[in-house]
């Protein structure tokens, strides 16, 4: 986090070999964290705990911060898998409307399912492409900060586009800023996918009626025996891993 903008920026890194002496890091006191905890209420799976803490030591300072949950929440979400938010009022811009996984083995199942049944028809009106296949590299204002060198060539990718990053882009130096910013994402509405196979924005009243008659395309192809067979290795994957960490 950086002073008066928060964790809304994007940091770059130097390597050299000049001789450099650390500067000590922000006084508690000043630090651009106020623990507002809204970074875990516009995480649609929760990725933060509210409560609970972790903390790392590093230079002989230590910080604190937000304990992490299930990073399968994270992939879900941020991937572009799932976006409806657990409250059911609000989304990020993927159309997916997976039920909310409330402990670590839903989490890792749910993404698992998600990872071998991708999203299909995430089509956005008056783009070409679908997320997986982004023009947005080709937009001459993306173009000019490449040249600029202010992002890297590779940030966005033909096959992985980012659909949410609210934890940090909700995050501002100022709480008032955060708070607007917060209300707006959480009465922005839910993108769903129509029949004509458009992602829109409706209220979640309409995605609930929508969603009732029909009118929203499933974006999960159905299950095949590969598929299935993709899903078990994921989910055992994740599974080893939860054994491991205990």
């Amino acid at each position: 986090m950086v002073k008066g903008y928060g964790a809304a920026v994007l940091l770059g890194a130097l390597v050299t070999s000049a001789k450099l002496e650390p500067t000590d890091p922000i006084p508690v006191e000043e630090s651009p964290c106020d623990k507002c905890k809204l970074c875990v209420q516009v995480c649609a799976y929760r990725m933060f705990d509210n409560i609970e803490e972790d903390s790392y030591t590093l230079g002989g300072y230590t910080f604190c911060f937000s304990k992490r949950n299930n990073v399968a929440r994270c992939y879900a979400v941020c991937g572009g898998l799932s976006g409806l938010d657990k409250s059911k009022d609000w989304s990020t811009w993927s159309p997916g409307r997976t039920p909310f996984p409330e402990t670590n083995d839903e989490a890792d199942r749910t993404f698992a399912h998600l990872f071998a049944h991708p999203v299909k028809n995430m089509q956005i009106k008056d783009e070409e492409g679908s997320y997986a296949e982004s023009k947005i590299r080709d937009d001459p204002k993306v173009q000019g900060y490449i040249t600029a060198g202010e992002i890297a060539s590779n940030s966005f990718t033909e096959n992985f586009i980012l659909t949410c990053g609210n934890c940090q882009l909700i995050c501002w130096g100022d709480r008032d800023e955060k708070t607007e910013s917060c209300s707006i994402l959480m009465n922005s509405g839910c993108v769903v996918t129509n029949k004509e196979c458009e992602n829109i924005i409706v209220s979640s009243k309409e995605a609930d009626e929508l969603e009732k008659a029909g009118e929203i395309v499933d974006p999960y192809v159905k299950a095949s025996e590969r598929r299935q067979y993709t899903e078990k290795i994921v989910n055992d994957i994740f599974k080893k891993l939860r054994e491991e960490e205990k």
